[in-house]
């Protein structure tokens, strides 16, 4: 299950999902807290059924953790829940509020920072392509770093010396085997 779900998404996406995201309420269940979160992902990206995903984690608890994690009503995910005059929100409440109240605001400026980023993905230019896959790539590519760079400022990261060996001149990948010179290649 981690194999595919890192092969899917990479470690630093789970590494993010398992801190971020995961790591805010309970989810009920019989398992360890981080191995419910592989299981919730390993389920989103594998496209199994709740049946199928019988043989990792009981039906009934991953039913629990996703109405849990999702909030099954449809109207919560695009609206915070209402408070009641008078009666305060409850702890899960509250953190639904805080964690997904913004959500469609919080997308639009992932994208306007994808923008003022890579110029490539900015509005203001066309993006021409015969391969919608290529765009995809580029895409996945350009989230990758922008991923890391925000897990490294939400974690307070000090910037290593090893981290900036390559703005050094001269700097080149360790190679075990000699580059060909040009000239060394024979053409037939």
């Amino acid at each position: 299950m981690k194999e595919e779900v890192i092969g899917k998404i990479g470690a630093i996406g789970v590494f993010f999902f398992l801190t971020t995201l995961w790591n805010k309420l309970y989810f009920p269940g019989p398992y360890k807290t981080v191995e419910k979160g592989i299981a919730l992902l390993h389920y989103l990206v594998s496209g199994e059924s709740m049946e199928s995903m019988s043989g990792f984690l009981p039906r009934s608890s991953l039913y629990e953790i996703y109405k849990t994690f999702f909030k099954t009503e449809k109207r919560n995910f695009c609206f915070p829940t209402r408070k009641q005059r008078g009666q305060a929100l409850d702890e899960h409440e509250a953190i639904f509020n805080t964690q997904f109240a913004g959500f469609r605001s919080m997308i639009e400026a992932t994208f306007g920072d994808l923008g003022r980023t890579f110029r490539k993905f900015n509005n203001k230019n066309p993006i021409r392509t015969t391969s919608k896959k290529e765009v995809n790539m580029m895409l996945r590519l350009c989230f990758l770093p922008m991923n890391v760079r925000n897990m490294s400022n939400a974690l307070n990261l000090e910037v290593q010396p090893h981290h900036m060996a390559w703005t050094e001149d001269g700097f080149d990948y360790p190679r075990k085997q000699a580059v060909l010179v040009q000239s060394q290649v024979a053409t037939v």
